[in-house]
């Protein structure tokens, strides 16, 4: 179930124009990225030696979400990146979580689920990425066990 939970989550996130047109680096799960993650050779990524704009789910733990013994809860983060300053990645984490919070989202097992925004990082500087500006957003999606 968690890999239709996670398909349909970046195709929303890639289904939304405006969020695609900021995010021109593109939007990726990390559970389809190999241990290195993000590298210069990722297609899209890069502007000549500048980072483009960019997205990078991160998938968490889950927990059992009373009182619904048959339904789960999961926190996910979503990752901003861009080369240096903060303008793109900003409207993106604004665009985020004005498609995601309080959204109901159906999956292609026809089952439902439940995001809410639970939290944002302030700006930071992202190591793994060159020194490139980051920020996050955290999210916790309810879901129904099959």
């Amino acid at each position: 179930i968690m890999a239709i939970i996670h398909a349909a989550l970046r195709e929303t996130l890639e289904g939304h124009s405006e969020l695609t047109t900021v995010l021109t680096g593109g939007i990726f799960d990390a559970d389809n990225l190999d241990r290195q993650g993000l590298r210069p050779d990722t297609p899209t990524l890069y502007s000549g030696h500048l980072l483009k704009p960019c997205a990078v789910i991160r998938w968490r733990g889950a927990a059992q979400f009373r009182p619904h013994y048959a339904a789960e809860k999961r926190n996910f983060e979503i990752y901003f990146y861009q080369d240096s300053g903060n303008t793109s990645i900003e409207e993106a984490l604004r665009l985020t979580k004005k498609l995601l919070h309080r959204a109901q989202l159906e999956a292609d097992n026809g089952g439902l689920w439940w995001v809410n925004w639970v939290s944002d990082s302030g700006e930071f500087t992202a190591s793994e990425m060159g020194g490139a500006s980051a920020v996050f957003s955290r999210y916790e999606v309810i879901y129904l066990r099959e």
